[in-house]
């Protein structure tokens, strides 16, 4: 974010990004507006708005403000990065994999268009080059959850358990109570046959996520297999 802004502006910013962090979509997208009101072609604001858009799924609509913030500051790697995530969301995964190169073209120390280049490559089964590309991102910042989760998941694609467990355990280092990465966890300890350690980590998984999710039915039939494997 550009720090030179005019305070008003500044502030604006900062009161979205809250309410954006807490969720609280509605009220960050008000305070953008009002940014956008004083300067229409704030590229913070544009790049802010375009990811709250985002959430909502209106993938369209979120690109093009992107886009906006781009021509405005065309050398924002960070940006870019996000832009290929948006077009990742609305399932055009090859632009994406183009705009997350276009990233690393103009900052190749940007350690998240790393981890994002190397999910593409997973989904692609090119372990060597996803890896590659995780082990980039680490190396940048170790201290990222996410890199470490995604590199379990890379070594678990490659039959390589007991090494994802340990990154899996660096991630939860990082974030104990990520349900999606205690759920990852939980998965490799049931194929290395350490089921007591599995459920207390899968009913630690099930303390942060709500019954309505998606990852609660994941958690159940997870239990569902570690009582069967148990027999």
């Amino acid at each position: 974010m550009d720090n030179g802004l005019p305070k008003k502006i500044l502030d604006l910013l900062d009161i979205g990004l809250h309410y954006h962090k807490l969720g609280k979509f509605d009220k960050a997208i008000k305070a953008y507006n009002k940014a956008l009101k004083i300067n229409s072609f704030q590229p913070d604001a544009l790049w802010l708005k375009g990811l709250v858009l985002m959430e909502f799924s209106k993938f369209n609509e979120s690109i093009n403000l992107l886009k906006l913030a781009i021509k405005k500051r065309p050398k924002d790697a960070k940006i870019i990065n996000d832009l290929g995530i948006v077009y990742e969301k609305a399932g055009n995964n090859e632009l994406a994999f183009m705009t997350f190169q276009h990233a690393i073209s103009i900052d190749n120390n940007l350690p998240q268009a790393h981890i994002n280049l190397s999910r593409y490559h997973l989904q692609k089964n090119n372990y060597d080059e996803s890896l590659n590309q995780i082990d980039c991102a680490i190396k940048l910042d170790s201290k990222m959850a996410e890199a470490h989760n995604t590199k379990g998941m890379i070594l678990e694609k490659l039959d390589k358990p007991k090494e994802a467990l340990s990154s899996f355990s660096n991630a939860l280092l990082i974030e104990p109570n990520n349900p999606d990465i205690l759920i990852n966890q939980v998965r490799v300890l049931c194929d290395l046959g350490h089921f007591e350690d599995a459920l207390k980590n899968l009913f630690h998984a099930q303390n942060n996520l709500e019954e309505s999710s998606s990852k609660w039915n994941d958690s159940l039939l997870m239990y569902g297999l570690i009582l069967h494997k148990k027999g």
